[in-house]
């Protein structure tokens, strides 16, 4: 590392044309970035085969199945053999019954509470001590157990065909709750088999080799919706300690905009390399964020408070230990990127690639990108006398 020169030497404000220029290149990719099941609800499937398997004749038989828009994927498994990923948004009938345990899940709850109530309600009465206003408690709530009683009926009986029963002939909500899930695992179960069924026509597995997820449009919703919370939360906690620890908006925004860089320059590498937006994957870029983070803080601390040599010696020796980790982060993520290439693990694929593209990002954009605004900052604050000089003792 001691061999690299300081590029921080001349005209150092050249440097930020390299991450610009990666950074308009991200903007472009980036609205061509996919989302994942999790964002948008629907069933995704991996299929481990020693057959040789066509995407199209998949694609073809899913659809005379009447499984419209599916995405069908083939990669080599270099254990021999193929991987096949499948993404094929919910079928109505599907959407409803994910709508009817997503209501039913909620509604059963509520009635679990308001029994409760009327049990207490009714064991004041019973003790002949209870006053008028228990009593029309007691009135009142017993009449929210029937009308809740009465949703939640309506939507087991949406489900509760698949194992021949109806809500009616259960009446106690424990039974009811277990036979509900049961019907849910039914109706799952021949939802499933419906595409392995079909995609069996052109490929040969083992139920062992097949991973099924299905996710509702409605959880999907909560995903994002939950995702974009942390996001703001994320935001606002990191600039205010950013603007905590520094009190000077220059070098601030110097650090906020790196993490930010970071986080452009891996989302343009997702549309650009077809890497889709995943649980997994969003956690990677959060993952990011810290990272860039800590090379900024370092980058910018060492720069601002430390006063041995020039600004532009600090920065560079700055740069070699913020690359050194950069490297050791790499390859921490290339061995794991290596090891789902073998083991056919989406989540172990999207964490490790998005890192990678990230953390190459964040070695333009913390060294010429944030190094430049810092170094500018500060060298134009020690013409002026405002900071210390190579040499000159000062006080923060």
């Amino acid at each position: 590392m001691a061999n690299i020169p300081n590029i921080y030497t001349g005209n150092y404000k050249k440097l930020m044309l390299l991450p610009l220029v990666v950074i308009l290149i991200s903007c472009y990719f980036i609205p061509h970035i996919s989302l994942g099941v999790d964002f948008k609800g629907g069933v995704l499937l991996s299929i481990q085969t020693n057959s040789t398997v066509s995407d199209a004749g998949i694609s073809s038989s899913l659809a005379g199945a009447g499984f419209r828009e599916s995405s069908v994927r083939v990669s080599p498994n270099p254990l021999g053999g193929s991987v096949l990923e499948v993404e094929i948004p919910l079928s109505d009938e599907q959407i409803g019954i994910e709508e009817a345990k997503l209501g039913f899940d909620a509604k059963i709850v509520q009635l679990q509470n308001l029994k409760g109530d009327e049990s207490s309600y009714a064991a004041q009465v019973a003790k002949g001590n209870a006053t008028d206003d228990i009593k029309q408690k007691l009135n009142d709530t017993s009449a929210q157990v029937i009308a809740k009683r009465n949703e939640v009926n309506a939507l087991a009986d949406k489900l509760l065909p698949y194992i021949g029963k109806n809500a009616s002939q259960i009446p106690a909500i424990a039974d009811l709750s277990e036979s509900f899930s049961q019907a849910y695992s039914e109706a799952t179960k021949a939802y499933k088999a419906k595409i392995l069924s079909t995609i069996a026509k052109n490929a040969q597995f083992s139920d062992a080799n097949v991973s099924f997820k299905i996710v509702s449009p409605a959880l999907s919703k909560a995903f994002i919706e939950k995702a974009t919370n942390v996001v703001i939360a994320s935001a606002i906690l990191t600039a205010i300690v950013v603007f905590f620890v520094f009190r000077s908006f220059i070098p601030s925004i110097a650090v906020l905009t790196g993490a930010t860089s970071d986080v452009i320059i891996a989302m343009g590498a997702m549309g650009l390399f077809g890497i889709p937006l995943t649980l997994p994957s969003f956690a990677a870029l959060l993952m990011l964020i810290g990272f860039s983070l800590d090379t900024d803080v370092l980058l910018t601390m060492r720069v601002l408070k430390r006063t041995e040599g020039t600004a532009r010696e600090r920065a560079y020796d700055s740069m070699l230990t913020g690359i050194t980790m950069s490297l050791a982060a790499l390859t921490a993520f290339a061995t794991l990127f290596i090891l789902s290439l073998f083991t056919n693990i989406p989540t172990y694929n999207q964490i490790s690639a998005v890192a990678i593209c990230g953390l190459f990002g964040d070695i333009a954009a913390t060294w010429c990108f944030n190094a430049v605004m810092v170094l500018w900052y500060t060298e134009r604050k020690q013409q002026h006398g405002e900071l210390q000089k190579p040499g000159v003792k000062f006080r923060y």
